[in-house]
């Protein structure tokens, strides 16, 4: 077992020290064929390229403290991403048509068995405040780097597996003519709902702007940070406008609530999403503080209060849900900005990039001092430091052309 241990630890730092290849919107809609050669050719190159992403990612955990590593919900999370590395490192190189149908099964248990890695790290950091508060507070990069490289895993994923079943006006994942309108009116629809729901109230919802607007984007990235952004919103109007008595009295109907006011702008490189609310606004201390994960205004204590459908969501808040959407929109070269006025309300930028030219947001998020590769071997004794470029081959996935701005080297396993 323990020569097993140093195996698996020398592969994963090996795997480590390979750069991830970032890829941009419009090489992902460019991955579009379902020939038989081009979806070997995909699955090849997401077979290397996942590998090395979860080796990041596995001595990302390696390097926190001690105490996080024994908390048991993300030691769960490693577990799952330690036997998703050794599956796809032990999966033989794909050269044919059963080999691609096998390693397509093998990312969609993949897929499958990771979807709920948000609440677990969200249960682990709530564990973590309460033992070790200091700790907790660390923890935001790495956080940050764990949750996004899994939005980006998601992706490449679930395009090549979306590539077996296409549907028309997508390309694999990206739907190539979103409809921000008709994005923001089903999430509209379903946070009123909630909110209807929790407090017996929901503020209405008016969208002006460039109401035509269409652009090339993942539409359920969409839905999550707009799910966020308005989720909160109306939150906070419902809680001010009721508790705070900001009108001068009580309200009874949703109409005798301030309207939450989006409005939509297209520029030449960005779609920008303008989400306002008289909410009363965020405390300074805290809007220091909302980009944390972990940190969250709403009462632990309350949970058991709480609609069933928000105590089920993954993003219901309890500190993740914000910061999160933050990724999900950074993830593409967007992002989201937030301007409070206290006592009065709150205004929310989206960002997105429709142009498709920003990479993949994991550049600066490779691991660069490996540890385990210059001190032991396959077998566990002493090893010169090895050059890994030496065990390279070239590989690109159908449709993508590199750069030099984007290594394309890759181990031959």
């Amino acid at each position: 077992m323990a020569s097993r241990h140093w195996t698996i630890a020398y592969i994963i730092e090996k795997y480590a020290r390979r750069p991830i290849r970032s890829i941009t919107m419009r090489q992902l809609m460019n991955i579009t064929s379902t020939a038989p050669s081009a979806l070997i050719r995909n699955a090849e190159w997401l077979r290397e390229e996942m590998a090395v992403r979860f080796a990041h990612r596995l001595c990302d955990f390696n390097r926190q403290p001690h105490i996080v590593a024994l908390n048991p919900h993300i030691h769960q999370v490693y577990e799952l991403y330690t036997s998703a590395f050794e599956q796809l490192v032990e999966f033989p190189p794909v050269r044919d048509e059963e080999g691609e149908s096998s390693f397509t099964k093998l990312i969609e248990d993949v897929v499958a068995s990771q979807g709920n890695v948000v609440d677990q790290m969200r249960r682990g950091v709530k564990d973590l405040k309460t033992i070790c508060p200091d700790v907790s507070s660390t923890l935001d990069n790495f956080l940050e780097r764990l949750l996004v490289t899994r939005i980006s895993r998601r992706v490449l994923l679930e395009h090549h597996i979306g590539l077996h079943n296409p549907r028309p006006d997508y390309a694999g994942v990206v739907h190539l003519h979103c409809h921000p309108v008709d994005v923001i009116m089903h999430v509209a629809e379903q946070v009123r709902g909630i909110c209807k729901q929790t407090f017996g109230l929901s503020p209405p919802v008016n969208i002006k702007g460039n109401l035509e607007t269409t652009f090339p984007f993942i539409p359920e990235h969409l839905k999550i940070i707009l799910y966020e952004i308005l989720k909160n919103s109306m939150r906070a109007t419902v809680e001010f406008c009721t508790l705070g008595n900001s009108l001068g009295s009580i309200p009874v109907n949703d109409d005798d609530l301030p309207p939450i006011e989006i409005a939509i702008f297209k520029g030449q490189k960005d779609v920008i999403i303008k989400i306002s609310d008289k909410g009363g606004g965020i405390l300074p201390q805290r809007l220091q503080r909302i980009w944390s994960y972990g940190f969250t205004t709403v009462d632990e204590s309350t949970d058991s209060n709480a609609s069933p459908r928000e105590r089920s969501s993954e993003l219901a808040g309890y500190g993740f849900g914000l910061p999160l959407a933050r990724g999900y929109a950074r993830y593409f070269g967007g992002d989201i900005h937030i301007q409070s006025m206290l006592g009065h309300g709150t205004d929310t930028y989206i960002n997105l990039n429709h142009v498709g030219d920003q990479l993949e947001a994991l550049a600066d998020w490779s691991v660069t001092t490996p540890l385990l590769l210059q001190q032991v071997d396959c077998h566990g004794g002493p090893t010169a430091s090895a050059d890994p470029r030496k065990e390279y081959r070239y590989i690109t996935p159908a449709g993508y052309s590199h750069t030099s701005q984007r290594p394309t080297s890759v181990w031959n396993g």
